[in-house]
């Protein structure tokens, strides 16, 4: 707890509080100013007359301050929910685009998969095409021989 003694209007009072000593000495300077303001448009008067008008306008700014803060509190809050509103919409947008990736993901795995089964089909035929031209060259070469043998001589 900090002790700290001020002076308002010419008179000396004795703070306690947990505040810093600085923000304590602010306070009582601002209060001690609006008394003197307060008592400089009514020279005549006592203490009483500018204490309350120092309090009117303290309130005063309080309440200013309180508005103050609320309407920037409603134009944060308004940022914010556009900030979360676009937000949501970029997750939305990421979410879609993710799916559409996954998509093409897939599509490429299955053309792949064809792609290596047409390879290994045309792998197949070309060994089935070289049984086939192996099969024709000897049968081609049996029926040359053949046909030499058969061949008859005529006289």
């Amino acid at each position: 707890m900090n002790k700290i003694i001020v002076k308002i209007a010419n008179q000396e009072y004795t703070i306690i509080g947990k505040e810093e000593k600085d923000y304590i000495l602010s306070l009582a300077s601002h209060v001690d100013e609006q008394i003197t303001k307060a008592s400089e448009k009514t020279p005549k008067s006592n203490i009483v007359t500018p204490v309350v008008l120092a309090s009117i306008n303290i309130a005063d700014q309080y309440f200013k301050s309180l508005e103050e803060n609320k309407r920037l509190s409603d134009i944060i809050e308004t940022h914010n929910f556009g900030i979360i509103n676009e937000k949501d919409k970029n997750s939305q947008s990421l979410r879609e685009k993710d799916g559409y990736i996954k998509d093409i993901e897939n599509q490429l795995a299955s053309f792949e998969q064809k792609n290596n089964n047409s390879l290994l089909e045309i792998e197949r035929l070309n060994k089935e095409i070289m049984n086939k031209e192996n099969e024709i060259e000897t049968y081609y070469r049996k029926n040359k021989f053949t046909s030499q043998k058969s061949t008859p001589i005529r006289i």
